[in-house]
């Protein structure tokens, strides 16, 4: 049995972290049960990450705290992308615990020789990440002893044995705080209105571009419904992860890209990047590229664009995770289109989206 502390100073300890040896017990498993009260997009994507690397191990995870405190819709999104994952590739399940509230962390490993290993303490599945969101101290035990991990197992079979599967639930109440640009890297929040207000002053309106959403109708796997596309492919294990809910990139017709004034690709400079601040206050930057420049995505990660889109389409009540964007759900939403706007500042764009029509 072995401890396993944060070692944050100034606690400095000489035992190993719980990411290390996370890291290294699911490496070697064959099949490992996780019960922990609460998930995160890092968190799921990273669990994801290792077993898309390795095709392996099998892995039951269950979710313990959610149904009864609520998902964010990103947090649903994710939970639901995982589970298809893992379903689809017959390598695993993901459940929530809807009898009780669940706040416990365990997590087990078992591995080709039928042994097993453990680790029981105050971990939730943060904790896997290499950088935290929150500084927070942990403490965690592994437990090696095979008649205590027996007992685990058994914990851990009747608790998946009451918790249905998170396909079958249909959930529809989120959390009504769903701010998904907070804590994104390379996303500022302008949170002073005046500085707001002097940027829209220093518009050029008579060179606004209204960038169109191309649909489900039109483009069914593609553009704002990038999630339907085809998935990556790992090249040793052959296993496909799907595209992530809000990964969005826009291509943009060729008649808008001809307009004298719309950024090139390699204008202004040779990575084609502008800066966007948008109608609700976020500046981030985006990036040209492609033949006659159709490409408009966020840089450094496609999904900051699709949050800004598919968030806003979410908190308006018009979209699911899951479902396709469609000429339907723009018309409900108010507004089928993206007004680009040059500011005065070079290379500096406003992007509005604002619904037009209600």
């Amino acid at each position: 049995m072995d401890i396993l502390a944060s070692n944050y100073l100034p606690l400095r300890t000489n035992h190993p972290t719980f990411e290390k040896r996370f890291d290294s017990l699911i490496k070697e498993s064959e099949e490992v049960d996780i019960a922990v009260g609460y998930i995160s997009e890092k968190s799921l994507d990273e669990l994801a990450n290792h077993i898309h690397r390795k095709g392996k191990p099998f892995c039951n995870l269950v979710i313990g705290m959610h149904y009864f405190e609520r998902f964010t819709h990103a947090q649903y999104a994710i939970a639901k992308e995982t589970e298809k994952f893992l379903t689809e590739n017959n390598l695993g399940t993901v459940r929530l615990v809807t009898s009780f509230p669940y706040h416990g962390k365990l997590y087990s490993f078992r591995y080709k020789d039928g042994k097993s290993k453990s680790i029981l303490g105050s971990s939730n599945l943060n904790n896997i990440l290499l950088h935290k969101p929150v500084r927070q101290y942990e403490l965690d035990l592994l437990i090696d002893d095979e008649k205590t991990n027996m007992g685990l197992k058994e914990f851990m079979n009747s608790l998946i044995s009451i918790s249905p599967e998170l396909s079958s639930l249909e959930i529809n109440d989120f959390k009504t705080e769903n701010n998904l640009m907070l804590g994104l890297a390379g996303v500022k929040k302008i949170e002073d209105e005046k500085v707001l207000s002097e940027i829209v002053e220093n518009l050029i309106p008579n060179k606004s571009i209204e960038i169109p959403l191309k649909t489900s109708e039109v483009a069914p796997c593609s553009n704002i419904n990038a999630y339907f596309g085809k998935g990556r492919e790992n090249s040793s294990t052959k296993i496909i992860r799907q595209r992530p809910w809000y990964e969005v990139e826009l291509i943009v017709p060729k008649e808008i890209t001809d307009l004298e004034w719309y950024p090139k690709a390699g204008y202004p400079s040779t990575e084609s990047i502008i800066t966007v601040i948008t109608d609700d206050g976020y500046e981030f930057r985006c990036k040209i590229s492609g033949t006659n420049s159709k490409n408009f995505r966020s840089v450094g990660d496609l999904k900051i664009l699709g949050k800004w889109l598919k968030g806003r389409l979410e908190n308006a009540g018009v979209l699911n995770v899951n479902e396709p964007v469609t000429n339907e759900t723009l018309c409900k939403y108010g507004r089928n289109n993206i007004l680009m706007t040059p500011t005065k500042q070079e290379n500096v764009w406003f992007l509005d989206f604002k619904p037009t029509v209600k």
